[in-house]
């Protein structure tokens, strides 16, 4: 069984938070498929090419951002921690 003390769950804490993305964008190429949309419509939207939403805080969405990353077929969805 493991157990924490109160320090490692704040330094975990503090991991987590500065790891967290801070920038998306889509890179020209996108086909307009509406897999990032379908993972993760919070954050992105496709209209002619699929788009960043404005004013989304990523770290609220950081795993769907991931997700939708790891989908793209064609890999032009990219982030910044």
């Amino acid at each position: 069984m493991l157990v924490l003390g109160l320090i490692e769950i704040i330094q975990i804490i503090l991991i987590t938070n500065t790891m967290s993305i801070k920038r998306v964008w889509v890179e020209e190429d996108c086909i307009s498929c509406g897999s990032c949309e379908s993972i993760c419509p919070e954050v992105f939207e496709v209209i002619d090419i699929s788009e960043v939403k404005q004013g989304v805080v990523f770290a609220d969405f950081d795993a769907g951002i991931r997700d939708a990353a790891d989908n793209c077929p064609v890999s032009v969805i990219k982030f910044e921690e």
